[in-house]
């Protein structure tokens, strides 16, 4: 049986952006998937017992609502619903994120949402139809980082694919933009990001969802690039 916290409880515990940060790179993520009842409502009982059921595997984090959990079959109020359970039953075990997405008009209010539910950060998925040229996603990724105090971590994938500029000049704007998470697999990018700087130190931005002989080899590379040594 899994009772809910309460929801000051599930508030007590504060984690700052770099605390989230580093539980991202500690260990595996977990993405629970969204219960549906045979006539498509949300299963909250069973949404419970799923998250209980994860976290007891210690995942660093819990990815909430995302693509996997059909973000996209979700109401505005089920997505609160589905972030305010999994904050409730992590009790503060681990950092949740819970995903936005959309336009930023409906990516805010989302987001917004999210962090009044006590959520640790947000998944921005990639704006809908369209393949934003460098500026626009800028300011997409900036307008959500801008309307929250918890973490921000755009999704690298298809359409919405970010230089090293565009997420360097967001972090050094926002310091709640924390990770990208990659479904692109680019070690050259990942090594740029991981070194690169513009006049305010060094910027040190993970991709998460490398595997394990990428983030091997990025290592290698990384380590011989700062001593100085041939690859």
């Amino acid at each position: 049986m899994v009772t809910f916290a309460t929801r000051d409880l599930a508030l007590s515990v504060s984690r700052s952006s770099s605390d989230v940060q580093r539980s991202l790179g500690s260990g595996v993520l977990a993405f629970p998937m969204t219960p549906f009842a045979e006539g498509g409502a949300l299963e909250r009982a069973r949404l419970a017992s799923h998250i209980e059921y994860l976290i007891g595997h210690e995942p660093a984090a819990l990815i909430v609502a995302a693509g996997g959990a059909e973000f996209f079959s979700l109401t505005p109020e089920e997505r609160r619903t589905v972030a305010a359970t999994e904050v409730s039953v992590a009790g503060g075990r681990l950092p949740v994120i819970a995903g936005v997405g959309y336009g930023a008009a409906i990516a805010v209010p989302m987001a917004q949402g999210a962090e009044a539910a006590g959520a640790d950060g947000v998944l921005v998925l990639p704006p809908y139809l369209v393949a934003p040229e460098k500026g626009g996603l800028l300011e997409h990724i900036s307008t959500i980082c801008r309307a929250v105090t918890i973490a921000v971590i755009p999704y690298h994938r298809d359409d919405t694919t970010y230089d090293d500029n565009c997420p360097v000049r967001a972090v050094e704007a926002h310091s709640n933009l924390i990770a990208l998470k990659d479904e692109v697999g680019d070690l050259l990018l990942a090594l740029r990001l991981r070194v690169s700087g513009r006049g305010v130190g060094p910027v040190r931005l993970p991709l998460v969802d490398m595997t394990a002989q990428e983030d091997a080899e990025l290592r290698r590379i990384l380590g011989a690039a700062l001593d100085g040594k041939p690859n």
